[in-house]
């Protein structure tokens, strides 16, 4: 079986990292200025896109941005 390299551009590597980055809660709270308690309700109450893994909430960075920019139409 051949491996075959695939070239990625910086700009592209860039739009890569920043879509499929996954994040913790502690990154979410600090990003959003809340605490840990009112992530976690919003997350249990599928208010805000997360997701579990084990015991652990994790959030994908770019699904964070849109819901802020959903919540900012809304007020």
């Amino acid at each position: 079986m051949a491996i075959t390299a695939i070239t990625v551009n910086e700009s592209d590597r860039s739009k890569l990292a920043m879509t499929s980055e996954i994040v913790t809660a502690e990154f979410v709270c600090n990003y959003l200025k809340v605490p840990r308690s009112t992530l976690y309700k919003l997350a249990r109450d599928k208010k805000i896109p997360a997701f579990r893994v084990g015991r652990h909430w994790r959030f994908k960075k770019d699904k964070i941005d849109e819901w802020v920019h959903q919540q900012e139409k809304i007020t």
